[in-house]
């Protein structure tokens, strides 16, 4: 009776963040010398970026203390869509590849999605 109950709690589970596809985000620490040949773990920051295909957003998720601009490019490399607060969520409206920019006071983050 308890794989039952775990098998339909891991099916809810599935089929309730099937409509989100996550972007792998990249930080890198603002300033650093290319002359330096120590090699160190990547930055980790709690910030969650996903594309909710329900919704037709991009969202970006993060702790309340860290602060950020957030940019949304297309293609081309234009800005599609801004906010000054790191939470937030941008509507999509045309389908294409973009790139989300998080820029932080001594880091900053690149993503890339492609919303079909």
């Amino acid at each position: 009776m308890k794989k039952l109950f775990m098998g339909v709690a891991m099916l809810i589970a599935f089929s309730a963040t099937a409509n989100k596809t996550s972007v792998f985000m990249n930080f890198h620490r603002k300033g650093q010398s290319s002359d330096k040949q120590i090699e160190r773990i990547s930055m980790r920051l709690p910030i969650e970026v996903f594309y909710d295909e329900e919704t037709l957003s991009i969202n970006v998720l993060g702790n309340e203390a860290i602060s950020g601009e957030v940019f949304l490019l297309d293609d081309a490399g234009n800005v599609v869509d801004y906010s000054s607060v790191l939470n937030t969520t941008f509507p999509v409206v045309i389908n294409g590849n973009y790139t989300v920019c998080i820029n932080g006071c001594d880091w900053y983050a690149i993503g890339y999605l492609d919303v079909k």
